[in-house]
């Protein structure tokens, strides 16, 4: 199972270090294929570096240990995904040319949609369901 993980998750693993989130990480390396976009791990980048700076190290460090696929979205695509954030659409365009079955995301606007070929499911709901 191909797994991407929303920027808010990998924000969460090095914020909050939830027990939920821990656990969801475990599980994801021990069975599935994590899936990192680039415009994920830029937008984390920035976000860390802008509201909690002194965590972006730490950041560099879990990328360094996580085993993931690399994806690239090119900056210049044009996006029509039916989603309300600009920003958001980038994500499923990751999600389907990446070929992932689940996105794992705490962002209420993916829930507002069902997506065909897709699973979109927070945390805990990818650790009640597998």
């Amino acid at each position: 199972m191909r797994v991407m993980l929303d920027t808010n998750i990998l924000i969460s693993v090095i914020v909050f270090k939830s027990d939920t989130i821990n656990q969801l990480v475990k599980k994801m390396e021990r069975g599935c294929t994590i899936v990192l976009p680039n415009t994920v791990i830029e937008e984390s980048e920035r976000i860390l570096a802008w509201k909690f700076p002194a965590l972006t190290e730490a950041f560099q460090q879990f990328l360094s240990e996580l085993s993931f696929e690399y994806f690239h979205v090119p900056a210049d695509l044009q996006y029509d995904y039916p989603i309300r954030d600009e920003n958001d659409k980038k994500i499923l365009h990751a999600v389907y040319a990446s070929s992932s079955d689940v996105l794992i995301t705490g962002d209420k606007d993916f829930f507002e949609q069902v997506y065909e070929d897709l699973e979109v499911l927070t945390p805990r709901e990818f650790l009640n369901k597998y």
